[in-house]
């Protein structure tokens, strides 16, 4: 039977993660207080004593106060959204690091986590750019015969697979004896980013009026780092 092999892993420590959340343990510690003056304040309430007080001599006016100062501090604590973190993948045969993984870490408690919104998961929105291009020259390109009509086409495809891309080409230099093709043509391509494929080919022809042009060579340049 095949099975899958570990490239590389992280361990995270979810209790140490969560204690170490300066709001939540600010948080804790204002709920737990206030659990003890609500303990404190039904037991006032109980007592037949006409003008109750705690242990620590508070009335019941008291301890209303320090519940309601208490519950204002609690809410007025905002968790700050989770960092995007980059955790380092290992594994125990290697001494280097295996990759890495992009994530985040919400750690709450029930009461918060219904009130704290969740973080939406969902790829960024479409932003439009143009390229803009422009063919000057072209220098060296190998002829078959005494002299080539050049021509620069180039197309872009935006996935990369359905064929539905954008062909653009240049005017023809006649009579190049010499590869050397001069067009000063310029381009322009509609672009959304995220884009899963950007790139762009760079073709070269030789034009004929009575047969179909001929390719001479092409390149593709990416456009992912730029």
């Amino acid at each position: 039977m095949l099975s899958s092999s570990m490239i590389g892993k992280c361990e995270i420590d979810l209790e140490d993660r969560f204690i170490g959340n300066l709001g939540n343990k600010q948080k804790a510690s204002y709920k737990i207080q206030s659990q003890i003056y609500q303990r404190k304040l039904r037991e006032l309430q109980k007592s037949d004593n006409p003008n109750p007080t705690t242990a620590e001599g508070e009335d019941e006016t008291t301890v209303r106060s320090k519940i309601g100062e208490l519950t204002g501090k609690y809410d007025a604590i905002k968790m700050d959204k989770s960092p995007v973190e980059y955790k380092a993948l290992i594994s125990p045969d290697k001494s280097t690091s295996q990759g890495s993984v992009e994530m985040f870490l919400e750690i709450l408690p029930n009461e918060l986590a219904r009130s704290y919104p969740v973080a939406k998961i969902e790829p960024p929105k479409p932003t439009e750019y143009e390229i803009r291009l422009v063919i000057y020259e072209t220098f060296d390109i190998p002829k078959s015969g005494d002299v080539i009509d050049l021509f620069v086409q180039v197309s872009f495809a935006p996935d990369g697979w359905s064929g539905e891309e954008t062909v653009k080409r240049t005017d023809v230099h006649m009579g190049s004896d010499d590869g050397y093709g001069i067009f000063n043509w310029r381009m322009l391509y509609p672009l959304l980013i995220p884009c899963p494929f950007p790139r762009l080919r760079f073709s070269v022809y030789d034009s004929n009026l009575f047969s179909s042009d001929e390719s001479i060579g092409e390149a593709i340049i990416s456009l992912r780092r730029i």
